[in-house]
């Protein structure tokens, strides 16, 4: 037999499968549980004096009762939801490891945020809803000094939002801008 042959043969006893295993379709489409990526989601209500459209969000976070450390907070784009950036969550948890918190949320309209007033995607509503978030999350005593360091990360139409946020200085304590993809 020659090298070549005995490269390309199969032994005739070889246990070999006819064709290499594959995960059914509803195995390759399930969604992963948000768990896999964060350690917290929660409904956060803002206050009826900062949005009278009774507006819940969905929030994940990780690295919450760390209230001493950064926060690196994630804007969806439109169409999309909090969850759309699970993997980089999952990233960023191995990178900074306990040095940083990581928030994000579903937008108005998206995800399981829910609102009288559903439909008001513009930037400056979105922008606004951005601040109440942050303002609600971290200023429980209504003190601005206790709003921790950010890093706004933005995708897309989230981009133009976190820009919005840093530019018109909607929030204090803003450190980084980061974004991904913009569109206005």
């Amino acid at each position: 037999m020659t090298t070549e042959n005995s490269i390309h043969t199969t032994p005739a006893n070889a246990n070999v499968p006819s064709e290499a295993p594959t995960l059914s379709d509803k195995d390759r489409f399930s969604p992963l549980d948000w768990s896999a990526f964060f350690e917290t989601k929660r409904q956060v209500s803002i206050p009826i004096e900062l949005d009278p459209s009774n507006i819940t969000f969905s929030v994940y976070e990780v690295n919450r009762e760390k209230t001493d450390l950064p926060v690196i907070v994630l804007h969806h784009g439109a169409g999309h939801c909090a969850l759309s950036f699970a993997a980089t969550a999952r990233e960023l948890r191995t990178l900074v490891g306990d040095r940083a918190r990581i928030l994000s949320y579903d937008v108005r309209g998206h995800g399981e945020t829910t609102s009288t007033d559903q439909l008001n995607l513009d930037i400056d509503r979105l922008a606004k809803d951005l601040q109440n978030v942050l303002l609600t999350l971290y200023t429980p005593t209504s003190s601005v000094a206790t709003m921790p360091e950010l890093f706004l990360v933005g995708h897309s139409m989230g981009g133009a939002i976190v820009t919005e946020v840093a530019t018109r200085e909607l929030v204090p304590n803003i450190s980084g801008v980061a974004v991904l993809d913009i569109t206005q």
